[in-house]
């Protein structure tokens, strides 16, 4: 009662991940891999070279005293 199945055995290996066979597809596929990286890094380049620049920074400043001056020495 407690041995295994006959049929159980090979239903557990055909769950295993392949790492070589999925390697061996992202090989075959490297120039389209490469391919379209490249070409979403032209389009960001695009991008930052044609987008208007939209930035803006504003300070306010007062003179210092002696007593905020003396805490630097």
């Amino acid at each position: 009662m407690t041995q295994p199945l006959a049929g159980a055995k090979s239903v557990g290996t055909e769950n295993e991940l392949d790492i070589r066979g999925l390697f061996r597809v992202l090989w075959q596929g490297k120039l389209w891999i490469v391919g379209i990286a490249l070409g979403f890094a032209l389009l960001a380049l695009a991008y930052t070279f044609f987008a208007k620049q939209e930035w803006s920074a504003t300070a306010i400043t007062d003179r210092p005293t002696v007593n905020m001056l003396g805490g630097y020495y």
